[in-house]
C-alpha cells in the first residue's frame, strides 16, 4: 500500500514537472514573440519619430520661406502702390496740362477767326478803293485764311526796267497804305518779282540781273511807304525774288507781263527795327 502510494506521488509529481516546462517553454516563447513586436514597435515608433522631424524641419523652412514670401509681397505691394500713386499724380498733372492746353487751344483758334475776320474787313475795304484797278487787271487783292496780297503789275507802279514810282503809281501806294496802317498787329512785306528775260543794254550797268531789279524795285516801295504815306519803318520789309517766283510760265508775253509785279502782302509781325531789303535767292552770275 505504501509503495502504491509512493508510486502515485512520484507519477503525480513527474506529471506536474512535465506540465511546469511545457507552460515555462511555452511563455518564455511568448516573451520573446512581445519582446520581438516590442522591438519592432519601437523601430517602427523611432522611423516615425524620425519622419515627424524631417516633418518639422520642412515645416520650419516653408515657414521661413512663407514669411520671405509674405515681407516680399509686402514690398512688391508697397512699391506698387507707391507707383500707382506717382501715375495717379502724372495722370492729373497731365490731364490739368491737356486742359489747359485745350483751354490755350481754343483761345488761339477764336483769336485767329478774329484775325481772319480783321484781315477780311481789310480785304473788303481794299477791294472797295481799289475796284477800278482791279476792274483793269492791273491789281489783285487775295485772303487766304490770315495772309492778305495784294498784287500790282509792275506797269501800274514802273515804267519798263525802272525802279522809281510813277506819279499814278504813288496814288494807289498811298490808298493801298491807308487802309494797310489800320492793321497795327501785322508786319507789310514788300515783294519785287521779275519775268526771266535778261537785262540788257546800258541798263545792265545797273541792274546786272532780275534779282537787284526786283530787289530795288521792293526797296523803292518801302522807302515811299515810309517817307510819304507814313508808315512805321519798324513794320516794313522789302524782298526781291527776282525770276525765281512766277505765277505763270514765262511762255508768251500775256504770262511775263504777269510774273512782272509787286505783291505787298501782311504777314506775322517780326521784330525788325527798320526797313530791311533781303533776298530768298542766292545771286545768279553776270552773264
Amino acid at each position: 500500500m505504501k509503495n502504491k502510494t509512493y508510486f502515485v506521488l512520484l507519477a503525480t509529481l513527474t506529471l506536474s514537472a512535465c506540465v511546469s516546462t511545457d507552460t515555462y517553454k511555452k511563455e518564455q516563447a511568448h516573451s520573446a514573440g512581445l519582446l520581438d513586436k516590442t522591438t519592432q514597435q519601437e523601430k517602427q515608433i523611432s522611423d516615425l519619430q524620425n519622419q515627424i522631424n524631417q516633418l518639422a524641419q520642412q515645416k520650419t523652412a516653408l515657414d521661413q520661406n512663407l514669411k520671405a514670401t509674405q515681407d516680399e509681397r509686402d514690398r512688391l505691394n508697397t512699391a506698387l502702390q507707391a507707383r500707382k500713386d506717382e501715375l495717379a499724380r502724372r495722370v492729373a498733372d497731365l490731364s490739368s496740362q491737356n486742359n489747359a492746353l485745350n483751354q490755350q487751344l481754343r483761345d488761339m483758334e477764336q483769336a485767329k477767326e478774329a484775325e481772319i475776320a480783321k484781315l477780311k474787313s481789310t480785304h473788303d475795304q481794299l477791294i472797295a478803293s481799289l475796284k477800278g484797278e482791279i476792274s483793269n487787271g492791273e491789281i489783285a487783292v487775295t485772303q487766304l485764311k490770315d495772309k492778305l496780297t495784294v498784287q500790282l503789275v509792275d506797269k501800274i507802279l514802273f515804267d519798263s526796267g525802272h525802279a522809281d514810282i510813277k506819279e499814278s503809281g504813288q496814288k494807289v501806294l498811298l490808298r493801298i497804305a491807308d487802309i494797310l496802317k489800320k492793321v497795327q498787329d501785322k508786319d507789310i512785306r514788300i515783294e519785287g518779282h521779275t519775268d526771266n528775260v535778261p537785262i540788257g543794254g546800258a541798263l545792265a550797268q545797273r541792274y546786272p540781273s532780275n534779282w537787284e531789279l526786283s530787289t530795288a524795285r521792293a526797296t523803292t516801295v518801302v522807302r515811299f511807304l515810309q517817307d510819304e504815306a507814313g508808315v512805321d519803318p519798324k513794320r516794313l520789309i522789302a524782298a526781291g525774288y527776282g525770276q525765281e517766283k512766277p505765277v505763270a510760265p514765262n511762255d508768251t508775253e500775256a504770262n511775263r507781263r504777269q510774273n512782272r509785279r509787286i505783291e505787298i502782302a501782311l504777314i506775322a509781325a517780326e521784330t525788325a527795327s527798320a526797313p530791311v531789303a533781303v533776298s530768298t535767292t542766292t545771286l545768279p552770275s553776270k552773264p
